[in-house]
């Protein structure tokens, strides 16, 4: 993921090309160290009907590759995102507890070069990202912001966290900004039975002080945070149809209409619509591209992804607990980018790497019951 974080830099002007082969050079490395196991993540070993799924999902690509105006791009594309399934659910081979310090590595790692690109890129009154995408700033700032919540250092975790937070408003990313407020909503729901009574007057006495510092700072801070959100600019404000999102999903819904089954080609919406430089949604844009069949496996590979780690999230697994909102958070981010399923930035990684958690359905206080076994033996 960090290789993918600097692609974004070191390849400014083939970002695919550099984002494919940070990914690509994972795989043979895992492959050498774990084998045909690596090939076969466990969560395939353990639920054998997710390679169901995956299966007709890729069957699906490869019919409407079939009919499709751009074959060989389309191609491609399910070729990335078939190995980045493969590296998402091999990954686990290496275990939970390896997993979460390879998070908290990450976070700590990311959150840093963020500290680095706010300090070169940051200019009051722009919009951080502008000679990139300010989106993939909010996105990977959303994903930094969200993973920093594991870090056990409690000072390294609120730095972190406030460098992530900040760079999420300096880019402008309406939709980052959402996605981690509701991300952290979910995720606070669970501490919610932890709150005792001095929990929660120490966090009343807390927000009661930091909303007398805002009223003490009200027009200088709302009006930052409303110019840097661009909530009144007339081009991208709150009158302006979601900066004209919602006609170009006008447009992606008509092409899926014109091929509702099968799709026009994995990867090829942008190709067909006009408005906007692509259809700036991930559920309609996937509709389009591989229609009814191709999207119903992938709907319900998340949804059931999705239900197994609330289960274990509200018994305690601090893992599920934090993959249940980057998941909730980048659902929520797909409603208003481009792609759902998607392996250009370390925030989309990560999701699929909770997408394909082995999760176990019995979680004891906080433990799957594999780590339950070693902790009795």
């Amino acid at each position: 993921m960090i290789s993918i974080l600097f692609s974004l830099d070191l390849f400014p002007e083939n970002q695919e090309i550099g984002q494919f082969f940070s990914l690509v050079w994972v795989f043979p490395f895992l492959v050498f160290l774990y084998g045909d196991r690596f090939l076969l993540g466990p969560v395939f070993r353990l639920r054998r009907y997710f390679l169901f799924w995956l299966f007709f999902f890729v069957l699906a690509i490869l019919f409407g590759t079939a009919f499709s105006s751009h074959p060989y791009i389309a191609l491609s594309y399910l070729l990335a995102t078939v190995l980045a399934f493969i590296i998402a659910a091999g990954f686990w081979e290496i275990g939970e507890s390896n997993i979460s310090r390879g998070l908290e590595l990450y976070a700590i790692l990311a959150g840093f070069s963020l500290f680095l690109f706010l300090g070169f890129y940051y200019t009051p009154g722009s919009r951080l990202g502008e000679l990139r995408n300010p989106n993939t700033v909010g996105l990977i700032s959303m994903g930094v912001a969200i993973t920093s919540l594991i870090i056990r250092r409690r000072m390294i975790c609120i730095i972190i966290l406030a460098v992530s937070c900040f760079t999420i408003i300096a880019s402008g990313s309406r939709a980052a900004f959402l996605s981690t407020s509701v991300a952290f909503l979910a995720y606070a729901l669970f501490l919610i039975p932890k709150w005792t009574p001095i929990r929660i007057a120490i966090l009343c006495s807390i927000a009661a002080l930091i909303l007398l510092i805002l009223d003490h700072f009200y027009l200088s801070f709302y009006r930052w945070l409303f110019d840097s959100l661009y909530l009144y600019d007339p081009d991208r404000g709150l009158a302006s149809g979601l900066s004209q999102r919602v006609i170009v999903w006008q447009e992606t819904f008509d092409l899926w209409k014109q091929h509702p089954l099968l799709g026009i080609g994995y990867r090829t919406h942008e190709m067909y619509v006009f408005s906007k430089s692509s259809a700036h949604n991930g559920y309609l844009a996937l509709l389009a591209e591989v229609g009814i069949i191709g999207v119903a496996p992938i709907i319900l590979l998340i949804t059931y992804s999705l239900w197994v780690l609330l289960e274990n999230a509200r018994k305690g697994h601090h893992l599920s607990r934090l993959g249940f909102a980057l998941m909730i958070g980048m659902l929520i981010e797909a409603v208003f980018e481009r792609y759902l399923i998607n392996m250009g930035n370390p925030t989309s990684i990560m999701f699929l790497l909770f997408l394909l958690m082995p999760q176990r359905r019995k979680v004891i206080n906080g433990l799957s019951q594999r780590s339950l076994r070693k902790a009795v033996l």
